[in-house]
């Protein structure tokens, strides 16, 4: 006797959560899965950030935790890779640039550098002031047509052209 009491009373739990689930032509059981799914995945991530901050933590003094960690710096590459590939500009508009982008300023950068410090050091070598001229000069002739084109796209943007 007491143990079918226990069935019962088991199957009548049951069937509460199915008459919950039955609610709203069946809307009940999709807030249920929705609700199941936000809990498991809070669960998840709460675990996950933890570990997450640990192996951050002891990855400054650890190497094995700094290869662990590089786990999670690859993940989330690819999670930045798949947000670039489905919304292009999403990357640009958080204020980011692609490394080819920063690469050809980079250089562009450096050659104008290079240039101006290239004559600074043969008008000091022969003991002449360097000009302006010789300096846009020997910066042209190491420059290609692209760092050219931003040069003029700065120039532009500064209202000089």
């Amino acid at each position: 006797m007491a143990v079918a009491q226990e069935a019962a009373a088991a199957a009548d739990a049951y069937k509460v959560e199915l008459d919950k689930m039955n609610k709203w032509f069946g809307l009940g059981a999709i807030w249920y899965g929705l609700k199941r799914l936000i809990i498991s995945s809070m669960w998840i991530l709460g675990i996950g950030g933890v570990l997450f901050i640990i192996l951050r933590l002891v990855s400054y003094s650890n190497p094995v935790a700094a290869s662990i960690f590089s786990i999670f710096s690859t993940i989330g590459s690819w999670f930045v890779r798949g947000i670039e590939f489905l919304l292009p500009k999403a990357v640009a508009l958080a204020g980011n640039t692609a490394n080819k982008v920063f690469n050809v300023y980079k250089s562009t950068l450096w050659k104008i550098v290079d240039g101006i410090q290239t004559i600074k050091d043969r008008a000091n070598a022969s003991g002449k002031e360097p000009s302006i001229n010789e300096m846009l000069d020997e910066v042209a002739k190491s420059m290609n047509s692209d760092e050219k084109a931003i040069v003029d796209e700065i120039k532009k943007a500064l209202n000089w052209k």
